[in-house]
């Protein structure tokens, strides 16, 4: 069992630690979560002063040191004096998070969404939907939500939404195959919300309202999405509803452009 877990999609917190909310808005917690976001390589020491604090200079890194000396007694409290910590390592004049110790539900949503994928090209839909049900479930807000002016936290909250996306297309394909057109909908409805501008987002999310018999909403739904993708980009949608009203499902039970490709995705 990890000494630590670190929850990351939605605000940050650690498990089994509620008094960690009066120090993860300080400096310790501010050092946490850029290594998080930084968890697979060595951090230098100044880069860290500066990125998260804007600190420069020979004074930084010593701050930087003092710093992570707090965060590991706070994240190992029975830590006895003088003995090593498990938690972060030093490495290459700079620091990062020991994996075997310190745990990222980010990470294990990662790997419930590659093997959700994986098993869905295998052909193994019951072992795919487990995975993406679970995954989809793990992902409760956006990576660090208490962070959303934290430039550093950019790049690691869009993998995390493509990964979501990804899981919910492909959710929604299975749920649909399987008959499950409610359950379709949901997913498709969420990843809609995620990428409003995307295509076969909404050509799956149409279609299955079309599939319910909900002609009216789906019309409703298509001149949202027309007006949307005019007003913001110039474009037009690439599809009619009257095409979308003779598809449904193809031969096969799949959503038209729901289909995800599986991908390599970080651990």
């Amino acid at each position: 069992q990890r000494l630590v877990e670190v929850r990351t999609l939605a605000a940050t917190a650690i498990a089994r630690d509620p008094a960690a909310a009066d120090w993860l808005g300080r400096r310790p917690g501010q050092l946490l979560k850029y290594l998080v976001c930084r968890r697979f390589a060595s951090v230098p020491a100044q880069e860290i002063a500066e990125t998260v604090w804007g600190f420069t200079g020979f004074a930084s890194s010593g701050s930087v040191r003092h710093c992570v000396h707090e965060l590991r007694e706070r994240l190992e409290p029975d830590r006895e004096a003088g003995a090593r910590s498990t938690s972060i390592v030093a490495r290459q004049g700079g620091y990062t998070l020991d994996p075997a110790a310190v745990g990222v539900d980010a990470d294990d949503f990662a790997v419930h969404v590659r093997r959700g994928l994986v098993a869905r090209a295998a052909g193994l839909p019951e072992v795919a939907t487990v995975h993406l049900r679970v995954g989809v479930a793990m992902y409760r807000g956006e990576f660090m939500a208490d962070e959303p002016e934290a430039a550093w936290a950019v790049a690691e909250r869009e993998r995390l939404r493509e990964h979501l996306e990804d899981a919910l297309v492909a959710l929604a394909g299975l749920r649909a195959a399987a008959g499950d057109l409610d359950g379709a909908l949901c997913c498709l409805r969420r990843a809609a919300e995620l990428e409003p501008f995307d295509c076969d987002v909404h050509r799956s999310l149409i279609t299955v309202l079309l599939r319910q018999g909900r002609h009216s909403r789906a019309q409703r739904c298509y001149a949202a999405f027309a007006a949307r993708l005019e007003r913001e980009l110039h474009r037009q949608p690439g599809f009619e509803l009257a095409d979308l009203a003779g598809e449904l499902l193809d031969p096969a039970g799949e959503l038209p452009g729901a289909q995800a490709e599986p991908q390599t995705l970080s651990p």
